[in-house]
């Protein structure tokens, strides 16, 4: 546990509860499935007091590649990588036309942090090892999330 830094089980969003699921296919051997885990306790609402200082979390870390997009900027070399272009789905193309888009929810996620009133003092962070740190940025500063011209984060 790193010391300031709160865990909770609470999900941050409802976004995030099918990270939650535990595996159920029979075909999976007993002994390979990860332990289940503890009971969640209930959401906190404006009805019931939270057992937790916030509702909201006070940091949202993402990792970039293969996480919050594919394909990985590594994969990029040779023809491809900076400069990068925007796509009309908001995402971004590279030099050679490889697009690099969101997975999953992460444009809805990343567009709820930034707009909604209730996430206003949470702050949005980054952990990377990717291997071209400045097409990474330059990235992030093209993909569009909300309105066309807000950028990423």
């Amino acid at each position: 546990m790193v010391p300031g830094v709160l865990r909770t089980t609470v999900p941050i969003l409802p976004l995030f509860t099918f990270l939650l699921a535990s595996p159920t296919s029979e075909s999976v051997a007993a002994d390979t499935c990860p332990p289940t885990p503890p009971e969640m306790p209930p959401h906190p609402t404006s009805a019931s007091p939270s057992p937790y200082p916030s509702p909201v979390p006070k940091l949202v870390v993402f990792d970039l590649d293969g996480t919050l997009w594919s394909p990985e900027m590594y994969e990029l070399w040779g023809r491809g990588g900076a400069p990068f272009a925007p796509h009309p789905s908001g995402d971004v193309v590279d030099r050679a036309g490889t697009r690099v888009r969101l997975l999953g929810f992460s444009r809805e996620l990343l567009r709820k942090l930034h707009a909604d009133p209730a996430f206003a003092g949470t702050k949005v962070g980054i952990s990377s090892r990717t291997d071209e740190p400045g097409w990474a940025q330059e990235c992030m500063r093209k993909i569009e999330v909300g309105d066309e011209g807000t950028g990423a984060v």
